[in-house]
This record gives structure tokens, sequence and C-alpha cells, in this order.
């Protein structure tokens, strides 16, 4: 920077819509990048964390002032059976009682208006149900101090489903696996170009194709616990296994094989991942002399092998975030363009396997794979930052003015440095003229 100018012009183009900051980090970093030698100018809208600045070269201006504010701080749009739940969170950030108007518009039918009574610092949560098919959901407030706040949009939750086939030849087994399957609720209800396959074998279908293994024969050895679950696994996920039998066959683990439970050192379920990423599920069970499937941990199991599947699908994992907050892209390789709200594209040529997306400022965003454009909504939901009651202005600290004290703490290395360069390019001329006389 070489004039106010200039600084005048960045500043112009500068936007601040990070939730989070460090400003002591920032003043303790800016120091040492000056080598305690640079001016420094804070601006902001609240006091210092010390009232006492004692550097000389620190100057601290606050321009800020304790407004009243009312803002939404929480918002949420999760799958709820055929419909959607919302939750909206408004809080109140001033000294008194407010009424809070707040509309809400589901697609595009008119705007439903609630007035929401909250007393000084506090806030109150708004929970209801919409349709699944309703596009977005936009909530807002009336106009205050600080306007970022007052709106929200939440885009329909994604619904992703598994496309799942049940080739057992057991036909008593192959109805319980359906019914289990259904009853997740994360079952597709097509089953071509499968992504998970049950079968008595683990032979790959297609490229995109989990399977799992379903061991009945020979499996006659009941088990009645205690059972060795990995916890950390996401199939173990809610197994309590108390007070069940399991039937098996007595197995040992294969090579490449994880197991998630155990009877002793039987698998009961173990996974392997192939060269291709896929998983194979192997789950040594039988039904006919077990009593799990009659136990909550039955469809638990179901839902958390269906879930993994559906974590491990390309694509969006949400379509709802916090504004600064990542959001995670599933991707298969192929060339992925992202659209800001204001515009902006970012090209990523080479994807593989998960893509964290910046999120750095509100709206809704665009993402585009192959021929697939997927869209998610980012909100600015920071209680912190909505709170202005603490800001203040004033003036702390003030640069120092003694240009002596400058000259004398400034380094005078690069002065020696000189007088060395000075004295060597001397000696290499007289050097030279002394071989010259010689020839």
């Amino acid at each position: 920077m070489q004039s106010w100018r200039e600084v005048e012009a960045l500043l112009a183009q500068w936007e601040c819509w990070s939730p989070n900051s460090a400003l002591e980090s920032a003043v303790t970093l800016a120091a040492e990048l000056g080598k305690q030698q640079a001016n420094l100018l804070v601006l902001t809208d609240h006091r210092p964390p010390e009232e006492k600045i004692t550097s000389p070269r620190l100057e601290w201006l606050a321009f800020g002032a304790p407004l009243d504010n009312v803002a939404i701080i929480n918002a949420s749009r999760t799958a709820y059976g055929d419909q959607d739940r919302c939750l909206l969170e408004v809080a109140n950030f001033s000294a008194a009682a407010r009424t809070a108007r707040l509309a809400v518009q589901a697609g595009t039918n008119a705007p439903q208006v609630s007035l929401l009574s909250l007393g000084a610092q506090e806030s109150q949560r708004v929970v209801f149900n919409i349709a699944s098919a309703t596009p977005a959901l936009r909530a807002s407030l009336e106009p205050d101090a600080l306007p970022e706040d007052n709106e929200i949009q939440l885009l329909p939750p994604i619904r992703q489903r598994v496309r799942v086939a049940v080739a057992l030849a057991d036909e008593s087994a192959a109805a319980l696996a359906n019914r289990t399957l259904d009853a997740t609720g994360l079952r597709a209800a097509i089953s071509e170009n499968p992504e998970l396959v049950i079968r008595e074998t683990d032979t790959v279908v297609n490229s995109n194709s989990w399977s799992l293994c379903w061991r009945a024969a020979s499996a006659t050895n009941a088990y009645t616990g205690p059972f060795v679950v990995d916890n950390s696994h996401p199939l173990a996920g809610g197994l309590a296994l108390e007070g069940v039998i399991w039937a098996g066959a007595n197995l040992t683990n294969a090579p490449g094989e994880v197991p998630v439970i155990l009877a002793g050192n039987v698998p009961l379920l173990s996974v392997r991942e192939d060269v291709a990423g896929r998983r194979h599920l192997n789950l040594n069970f039988n039904p006919d002399l077990s009593t799990v499937q009659n136990t909550p941990d039955w469809p638990v199991l179901f839902w958390n092998i269906l879930s993994w599947r559906v974590a491990e699908l390309p694509g969006l994992k949400e379509s709802n975030a916090r504004l600064g907050t990542e959001v995670i892209l599933k991707t298969t390789g192929e060339t992925v363009t992202v659209t800001q709200p204001d515009g902006v594209k970012t090209v990523f040529t080479k994807t593989g396997g998960e893509l964290a997306l910046d999120t750095p400022m509100p709206g809704v965003y665009a993402v585009t794979a192959g021929a697939t454009t997927n869209r998610f909504s980012v909100n600015l939901l920071a209680a912190d930052k909505s709170d202005l009651s603490a800001c203040t202005s004033g003036q702390w600290g003030r640069w120092s003015e003694d240009t002596e004290r400058r000259l004398e703490e400034t380094s005078a290395v690069w002065v020696f440095g000189l007088l060395a360069l000075g004295l060597l390019a001397a000696h290499l001329y007289f050097v030279t003229l002394a071989k010259g006389g010689a020839q």
C-alpha cells in the first residue's frame, strides 16, 4: 500500500461474512509480521480485551453502538416421514421485551405470520411440518438494526434412497429381509442397477453395487453373548444385543475382513473392501434358531447398512448449511462447477472421493457435476454476531509520533551489509588490477 486512496479502494470491495473471528490472534500475527515496527490499526465495533493499550504501535478504534436486535439464530428442515419438519429459533437481543413478527412462506403459498412475544434476551423455537414437495421455505422478520440475520431460506432435505436387490434362495429369509428393508425408509422403490445386493454369495453384480452375503446354511451354533461389538463402526450404531440369541456357523475371519460383531472369536458380521472401493458385508446368521430379528436390534442393523450405503453415494450430503461451514460433496471423478449466490464460479477439474465446499456468503449455491445440478442454501445463523448489546464506540491507544525512536529501533543491519558489499567490490577491483599488472 502506497497511499490511503489504495486502502480506501480495497475497503470498498471488502465484505465481512465470516461468522467467526479471532481479532486478538490477528493483531498478534500482524505484530510478528511487522517485526514490532509496523503501526497497527484495528477497526471494530467493540472495546479491546484490555482497556489500557500499552503498545505505542497499536491504535484501536471502535465504531459500534449497543442496538436492540431480533434475529433468527437457528433454522433446520429435516425429513420426517412423508413430510418435512422445520425448526426456527428467534432471539431477542434487547434489554426489554419485544414482539417479533415472523412471516413464513412455504413455496408459492401466501406467507403465514406469527407474533412472538419475547422477553429481554429470550429466544423461542417454532416447530411445524410442511409438505416434502415444497421447493423452498422462506422465513423473515421485520427490518431492524441488523437486516442480514432477519431472513433465511431452507431447501428440501436430501432424501437419498438405496436401490436394493434381494436374491436369497430361502423364501422366508428373503421375506424377512424385504420387510426389514421397507421399514427403514431408506430403500428405493426400484431395484434396477442395484447399489446393494443381498444373496448367499458376495458375487459382484455391477461396478456400483455393494453386497451383503447372508450365510444361514450350517449356522447352527447358538450364541447368547456377551457379544463383542465395534461401536466405532457405522454398522454398529445403536446396537445393544442384550439377552438375544444369535445362531451362526463356527467360522474364522477371512483375510482382509474386518469384524464388526463377534461371539468370542467367531465373526457374526464382518466387512471387507475390494480394490474398487466396494464394501462386502458377511452376515453369519440363521433366523430359524435366533431371536435377534424379534428385537429392535434387527431393524437398527439394516438401517445402519442402508445409511452407510447412502453416505457413500455420490452427491451432496446436505441441502442447508450455516455460513462458514463446509458442505460435503461425494464425487465420481467428474468435473465439478460451483456457482456462488453472487454468480462467481469455481471449477474443480480433478475430483475424487469427497470435496469440501466453502460457504463464504449466504444464499443459494448451485453445484454441477456432469449433467446433474443440485443446490444448497447457506444461512447466516450466528447468535453471538447478532447480539449487538456489547457494541460500543471509542478509541484506545495511539500511534507514537517519535521519529527518533523509530530510527533507533530500526535495524541497522542493512547498513553494515552495504559496507561489506562495498569493501568486497573494492577488494575484487584491486585484485583484478594486480593480476593485470602481473601479466
